[in-house]
C-alpha cells in the first residue's frame, strides 16, 4: 500500500475501528486535494477572465476528463459504478465553482 498513509492497510485491518481510522485517513487526503483542486479552479478564472476566454465550460475536456478517470481507476481496481458519477459531479460542482468565481471577481 501507499507508504504516505499510516493507518492499517485494507487487508490487514482487524477491526471496525482499524477499518474507520484507515476512511478517515483517506477522507482527509481527499479534502486535501480537493482543497487544491479548488485553488487551480480559482485561478482558472483568473487566466480566463484576464484573456478574454469565454467562462462556459469545454464540454470536449469534461467528457475527455471523466473518460481518463475512468480508464485510470478501472486500471487500479476502481468500480465505474463509483468513478463516473464522482467525476461527474466533482466537476459539475467545480464548473459553478467557476461561474461563482467569475462573478465575484466581477
Amino acid at each position: 500500500m501507499d507508504q504516505n498513509f499510516k493507518a492499517v492497510a485494507p487487508e490487514d485491518c482487524q477491526s471496525i475501528q482499524d477499518i474507520r481510522d484507515g476512511v478517515d485517513e483517506i477522507d482527509l487526503a481527499l479534502l486535501k486535494l480537493l482543497a487544491r483542486r479548488q485553488a487551480y479552479a480559482a485561478q482558472f478564472v483568473k487566466i480566463k477572465k484576464d484573456t478574454g476566454l469565454p467562462r462556459a465550460p469545454d464540454e470536449r475536456r469534461i467528457a475527455q476528463q471523466i473518460e481518463r478517470a475512468k480508464a485510470l481507476g478501472i486500471e487500479m481496481g476502481v468500480s465505474p459504478i463509483i468513478i463516473e458519477p464522482l467525476f461527474r459531479t466533482m466537476i459539475a460542482q467545480h464548473v459553478e465553482f467557476e461561474f461563482r468565481e467569475y462573478a465575484r471577481l466581477g
